[in-house]
């Protein structure tokens, strides 16, 4: 008889591979992409009140439409894509109101992007900057017909790209901008290699219709717009920068065009070519400027010896109330005494001379920037251990002798900057028609006690510090104004920026009544551009206020570019 094992009652035993697996009671993520499309809009149109009832509380929403609008405008297209994503309301303000496009930059798009950037703005005036290359032309030439008549503002660029051996390509760019521009106010193109009328005849820019053109930046060959006098000739602010080496045809054409300029710049790249064109330098055959002009800047971007052969061919600069003469970083210290030699030489007389650098930042109407190793020389290297004096070129042994007499005896204004006008030894010439003057000063020793943010524009009398003194007082006869400015905002090697120049009216009335010499008995204006005059100082204020008619103080951080480069802020 066989029993039969009844079953143990302990647990069985079994192998960890068989374990049961604990419940989990944790739903699986749902994302979007598991529904499907027409679930997903259900879900999202269901949502959507919700989100707008949200989003209306916030602080952002509740700003007028119009408001947003003004904001958007000022984005690049990139965050203007952005907001599309995020919420319908700002999409819808993006899409609705077309000031919103009416700033347009081109030049690297999709295809058909810019004529779709071109239908956001409707019917809005534009400001449309384009740079034409071998890729986008044809998209440009079929887009610009119905945008330059909306256009405010137009720039056009053909880059180094741009096929010149397609005549197919250079007649369709030209004859796109051969349309009426009514509300045309700032033209600028950059042609530098003379692409406009090129095997291309009978063009007119413009189709000869700009009434409202104000302001022209032409960087290419001035002969080719001869048939392009009615559009261009309501210009008053002219800009001009040639297409190849400057020559006779090319002057003679841009004063031909642009008859009611008022300022005129030309740029003179060509040195050698100006210094040997006989037909420039021939002076039997004057150039006439054009009638109303009242001031000629030449812009000498190497040397001063081409803008002094181009002012030869000047006949009447006798009339013209300013003349400037601009160099760039590369001037010397010969070049600024050549263009004060300039003045007496017979080619003026100037009423106002304006000698600038690119390299510096100023509010000046003269700016002499010296050759670096003089710079050097005068600033203190840094080792020295003083990166103020990077603030004040002074030199003791080349301080330049302000007092010669006849020297500014006819000038009326005056501006004074924070650096010392350093030319050497040599003395100024003689400039009895100069009206407009500009000198950089030295600092004086108020600087050591009221701390480094201090630039004072008052030469020292008798300073042991800088161990020299004015013996005679700069004669300024028939001063009037008076400008003490400072350059704002620059940041100097030691690490500090200036933010704030403390200026100490005992500074200003000592400078007043010791070095300059003027016939009236109180100045007509006092103007400070820049500098904070110190208030704690109540009797060297009122002292101040006692030798000046009228105290203007502007205490802001300047934008040099504003008044230093005045004529060139529009190109």
């Amino acid at each position: 008889m066989h029993c039969r094992r009844l079953p143990s009652l302990r647990p069985r035993r079994r192998s960890p591979r068989y374990r049961q697996k604990p419940v989990s009671f944790v739903s699986p993520a749902v994302t979007m992409s598991d529904f499907r499309p027409t679930i997903l809009s259900a879900v999202l149109a269901a949502l959507e009140p919700v989100t707008r009832q949200q989003n209306a509380r916030l602080p952002a929403f509740q700003l007028p439409n119009e408001l947003l609008a003004e904001v958007f405008a000022y984005l690049n297209e990139r965050d203007r894509a952005n907001i599309t994503l995020v919420c319908r309301e700002w999409k819808d303000i993006l899409f609705s109101f077309p000031n919103i496009w009416r700033y347009i930059e081109v030049e690297m798009k999709k295809p058909g992007m810019v004529a779709k950037l071109i239908s956001f703005s409707q019917t809005a005036t534009i400001s449309l900057d384009i740079v034409i290359d071998s890729e986008n032309w044809r998209e440009l030439a079929e887009c610009l017909p119905a945008a330059i008549s909306r256009c405010a503002s137009l720039t056009v660029t053909l880059n180094s790209g741009f096929p010149m051996s397609d005549v197919e390509a250079v007649s369709a760019i030209c004859k796109a901008m051969c349309h009426p521009t009514p509300a045309l106010k700032r033209f600028r193109l950059f042609d530098h290699r003379g692409a406009w009328g090129h095997d291309v005849e009978g063009l007119v820019l413009f189709a000869g219709q700009a009434p409202r053109l104000e302001s022209v930046k032409l960087h290419s060959d001035s002969t080719a717009f001869s048939s392009s006098v009615d559009s261009l000739k309501t210009a008053t602010k002219v800009l001009f920068s040639p297409s190849d080496d400057l020559a006779r045809p090319q002057i003679v054409a841009l004063c031909k065009i642009f008859a009611s300029a008022r300022e005129l710049s030309i740029e003179v790249d060509g040195v050698s070519s100006l210094m040997t064109d006989s037909d420039l330098k021939t002076k039997e055959e004057a150039i006439e400027l054009p009638a109303g002009l009242q001031e000629l800047s030449i812009i000498a971007n190497r040397r001063l010896s081409g803008a002094v052969a181009l002012l030869e061919v000047f006949a009447d600069l006798v009339r013209i109330p300013r003349v400037c003469i601009s160099l760039n970083e590369s001037a010397v210290t010969s070049d600024i005494y050549d263009a004060f030699r300039l003045i007496t030489s017979g080619i003026g007389p100037f009423r106002s001379l304006r000698l600038e650098s690119s390299s510096s930042k100023g509010d000046f109407n003269i700016y002499v920037h010296p050759e670096e190793t003089v710079l050097d020389e005068i600033t203190g290297s840094a080792n020295r251990g003083a990166p103020l004096q990077q603030r004040c070129m002074l030199d003791t042994q080349r301080q330049l002798d302000l007092s010669t007499l006849g020297v500014f005896e006819h000038v009326t204004t005056m501006y004074f900057g924070e650096l010392v006008f350093t030319l050497g030894e040599e003395p100024l010439p003689a400039v009895p028609n100069l009206l407009h003057l500009t000198v950089f000063t030295v600092k004086h020793a108020y600087q050591q006690r009221d701390g480094h943010n201090s630039v004072f524009i008052l030469p020292a009398r008798g300073s042991e510090t800088y161990g020299f003194q004015f013996e005679r007082r700069l004669r300024c006869p028939k001063l009037r104004t008076l400008c003490l400015s400072t350059r704002n905002g620059e940041t100097w090697s030691g690490g500090h920026v200036n933010t704030a120049t403390r200026l100490a009216p005992e500074a200003v009335c000592e400078f007043l009544e010791t070095f300059l010499h003027f016939e009236a008995p109180r100045l007509e204006v006092l103007r400070l551009r820049g500098p904070e005059l110190l208030q704690n100082d109540v009797a060297g204020v009122e002292r101040l206020l006692a030798l000046v008619d009228v105290l203007e103080i502007e205490p802001r951080k300047l934008d040099w570019t504003y008044e230093f480069n005045r004529l060139l802020t529009w190109h």
